[in-house]
């Protein structure tokens, strides 16, 4: 099974070098969108979001092969 998570990343005015935080991680994009919505909302829209999608307990199989000849 494929499981994926999303994760909300606060960007101060969209910009990550100014300031960051993550927010949370989330099973459904729906409820990461809200979350984003509301902390934009809630720190008075100085903050954009970012949300990273990501497959739960991945691993590249040609990483972890090239990571077996190596050790």
């Amino acid at each position: 099974i494929n499981m994926k998570i999303y994760v909300v990343e606060m960007l101060r005015w969209g910009d990550r070098e100014l300031h960051s935080y993550v927010l949370g991680a989330f099973s459904n994009k729906e409820a990461a969108d809200l979350a984003g919505d509301v902390e934009v909302t809630w720190r008075a829209q100085k903050y954009e979001y970012c949300i990273t999608e990501i497959d739960l307990d991945y691993i590249d199989p040609e990483k972890i092969a090239y990571h077996k000849q190596c050790v």
